[in-house]
């Protein structure tokens, strides 16, 4: 197929256009442009379905989700309302003006009365008139024809004279196929974005209420026994990640039995030195030669565990070694640093180590294929190990506010300010409209750090979040919850996604629902240990990467249709074809 540039046109009513080309009314190509049928939907199945202006979205109808509609006795003829294959439809109210092509014939299904059918002769191909009621032309006339008009509507004599540049048949059809296939471009990126937002919905719905499980720990006792026969590798769930210390590690290797000593070091896989603390400084238990000073929380963190089990050892009456109970917490302190459940029979062991959000299990858990302990909150059935909490308990947050607009002084500086409509589950770099010192020192609006959460407190957008990608300012609809060490603000937006709908029911206000920020620092969430927050945060962002590359390819898609539409329906760019 090949293009050139025309350069031989005449004038018309539209501006300039091939001077082959014709430039007819709709009418012109029409057999008949009527009005639909007037009838009520109803939820009763009656056999007969029907097309509303609601249900053309993007010039496409999800036909499985048309309502039925009404059948009475003083129904007359209803053959004349039924969708035929070429049938143009075409809303006059409501969305006024977008339109849908019939694909094939439908037996069942009719148009209603505030759509208006256009039966197409042969004298044009469907598929152009589609597309040129998609381009700029239609849309400048569908405009014109609502001007100083409070009522948007259009009605048949503004459809029937409907101006169409119309080129040859064949150059018709080219056009047609050429911008066909970009659409089809963008059916099948649409798909794979559909396919990508269920597959986030699923896992928002596992990891932000079952949580993360990457592998498991053996405390020192089920280790040795694993070690020592007394648990047969084979009891050991297949398809499963066991990790090991690098002491326990070169216990392995150390093992006489060459044929274990392989299928252990098959099960078993080292955790990676810079995530392990067992190599920590601690006395009698550090590897010699590759000790190294824990950090000063890993201290705090490991001097408190380890105090918590002496004291629950010594009134219980058990007898485990100092070396022991020091090794066994720094495994625990291993597993929460890497999002691994430790697998333990000692119960003491497994009470600090849920005390201090550690997930753990029992041996027989493991063997059952229960890889996570649960417990019934207020908010629902979360792991055992997770906290909940306020947003206020763990969040410091505030909100903005909006220059006075009559001050133009106070616009168009150098301070970015997000309004509540920006916000759109995405991650801020840039705004609409930034204001001045001037204006921040004169309003309620206060810069925020790059980092904080935004999220739409009323309006349309309410519930909405977005992060700050740079520091900016916000208005007085957004409130802004504050970075801080003791959560992870990538979970937490996902979060807020996740029970977005829960946080809008408990709104106050009138028609539109208003929350405030007394809401949110009330509101209750399920909070997994710092690791484990980063680490869900990963994944769910991956998909949210790969979804901003999808819909940039759609958008970029759609900006070549656009501009081919402009090309190819004004004839400023021609297809030859031989």
């Amino acid at each position: 197929m090949i293009f050139y540039k025309e350069t031989d046109f005449k004038e018309t009513q539209i501006g300039k256009i091939p001077k082959d080309w014709e430039l007819v009314k709709l009418s012109d190509i029409a057999e008949d442009i009527y009005y639909g049928i007037t009838a009520k939907a109803v939820e009763n199945e009656t056999g007969l379905k029907m097309l509303r202006t609601t249900d053309i979205k993007n010039y496409t109808v999800d036909w499985d989700s048309l309502p039925f509609c009404e059948v009475t006795e003083k129904r007359g003829d209803i053959q004349p309302f039924l969708l035929k294959k070429g049938d143009l439809i075409i809303a006059r109210a409501g969305t006024t003006g977008v339109s849908v092509l019939i694909e094939k014939d439908f037996e069942n299904v009719i148009f209603g009365s505030y759509l208006i059918k256009v039966r197409l002769n042969r004298k044009v191909h469907p598929k152009f008139i589609r597309y040129f009621c998609q381009s700029r032309l239609y849309w400048d006339h569908i405009t014109s024809s609502q001007a100083g008009s409070t009522l948007k509507n259009i009605s048949l004599p503004v459809l029937k004279f409907l101006n169409v540049p119309l080129p040859p048949s064949f150059e018709q059809q080219k056009i047609a196929e050429i911008l066909s296939t970009i659409d089809e471009a963008i059916q099948k990126t649409d798909e794979i974005i559909a396919k990508t937002e269920r597959l986030k919905k699923g896992l928002m719905q596992e990891l932000l209420t079952k949580g993360l499980v990457l592998g498991f720990m053996f405390d020192t006792n089920i280790f040795n026994a694993i070690l020592d026969r007394h648990i047969d590798l084979k009891q050991l769930p297949r398809n499963l990640k066991y990790y090991v210390t690098h002491i326990q590690y070169d216990e392995i290797c150390n093992t006489q039995d060459e044929e274990r000593r392989r299928r252990l070091l098959e099960i078993m896989e080292k955790v990676p030195s810079e995530f392990i603390v067992t190599e920590g400084a601690a006395y009698d238990v550090s590897k010699y030669g590759m000790a190294k000073y824990m950090s000063e929380a890993d201290t705090k963190q490991y001097n408190e565990m380890l105090r918590r089990l002496k004291e629950l050892d010594e009134k219980s009456g058990k007898k485990k070694s100092p070396e022991n109970q020091a090794r066994d917490i720094l495994i625990a302190l291993t597993c929460m640093k890497n999002c691994l459940t430790l697998v333990t029979n000692d119960e003491n062991l497994k009470e600090v180590a849920q005390e201090f959000q550690c997930s753990t299990i029992t041996f027989e858990q493991l063997l059952k294929g229960e890889h996570r302990e649960f417990k019934n909150v207020e908010i629902g059935k979360i792991p055992k190990h997770w906290k909940v909490v306020r947003i206020g308990d763990v969040a410091q947050t505030s909100s903005g506010g909006t220059p006075n607009r009559a001050k133009r002084e106070y616009y168009g500086g150098n301070i970015p300010w997000v309004k509540s409509s920006e916000l759109k589950d995405n991650v801020i770099y840039d705004t609409e409209e930034k204001i001045t010192e001037e204006g921040l020192q004169n309003s309620s609006a206060k810069i925020f750090p790059k980092g904080s959460l935004l999220i739409a407190m009323y309006g349309a957008t309410v519930g909405k979040t977005g992060i700050l990608g740079i520091d900016a300012a916000t208005n007085q609809a957004i409130c802004a919850i504050l970075p801080n060490k003791t959560f992870d603000l990538h979970f937490l937006k996902n979060y807020i996604i996740f029970r977005r709908d829960r946080l809008i029911s408990i709104s106050s206000g009138g028609a539109q629902p208003n929350i405030s920020q007394e809401i949110i620092r009330a509101f209750k969430i399920s909070l997994p240990p710092l690791q484990e927050q980063q680490k869900i945060a990963e994944i769910l962002s991956t998909i949210d990467n790969k979804l901003d590359i999808e819909r940039n390819e759609k958008a970029k898609l759609e900006r070549i249709k656009q501009g081919l539409m402009d090309l190819l329906l004004t004839g400023k760019i021609r297809v030859k074809v031989k």
